[in-house]
């Protein structure tokens, strides 16, 4: 250690932590398709000093019986389970599985679920939902962009994030006449019409 340096004790962390997604892949051991390990789980030794913590192994432990019932009704193993379907489903019971400053699970909105459910997809660039702000037209054109990508089963998440945000930081964009959050719930209502419930 140096004197003064700012980073002393750190380990690995070069600028302060944020939040994260645990995938559902982690909690499938290898070779063994009829079992989840929702406390266990696989992780680096880095990230398993954040997961070590009760409040994660009740959101694993939620998820993983979630994906035990799913996966008993649909009559596969664990491990063939649709990803996408446990993610809806989660969001639909107001599971959180990803994390905004101004969105509270507990509020009624039916919008909550979709912008859970679209964050995991790369809709967000921020932590800030902003569902009630209006929508601008550069934001609009790569959320539909991004919108058909998902149904065609061709979306790369990061890569929308990463387009997101670009057309977040074009300030002269105009507004469109709806709010973030009526084209997210728009998006939500359009993708739950096409695909089996999951209750």
């Amino acid at each position: 250690s140096r004197p003064g340096f700012k980073y002393d004790g750190k380990l690995i962390l070069t600028e302060q932590s944020r939040p994260s997604q645990i995938p559902y892949r982690s909690l499938l051991p290898r070779e063994i398709d009829n079992l989840l390990v929702p406390v266990c789980l696989s992780a680096t030794h880095i990230a398993w000093g954040a997961v070590r913590l009760e409040p994660v192994f009740m959101q694993t432990g939620e998820a993983a019986g979630f994906a035990a019932a799913l996966a008993k009704k649909q009559g596969v193993a664990p491990a063939q389970l649709d990803a996408d379907l446990l993610v809806r489903t989660l969001v639909e019971h107001r599971q959180l599985v990803s994390f905004f400053n101004d969105l509270k699970l507990t509020d009624p909105e039916p919008v909550i679920p979709a912008a859970q459910y679209f964050a995991t997809r790369g809709f967000f660039h921020s932590y800030d939902a902003a569902l009630h702000e209006p929508l601008t037209e550069a934001t609009a054109k790569v959320w539909r962009q991004g919108f058909a990508e998902l149904q065609s089963g061709n979306l790369d998440p990061r890569d929308l994030a990463a387009r997101v945000a670009k057309a977040a930081a074009d300030t002269d964009s105009p507004p469109t006449a709806q709010s973030r959050g009526e084209e997210i719930l728009r998006m939500w209502k359009l993708l739950s019409a096409k695909r089996k419930p999951s209750k």
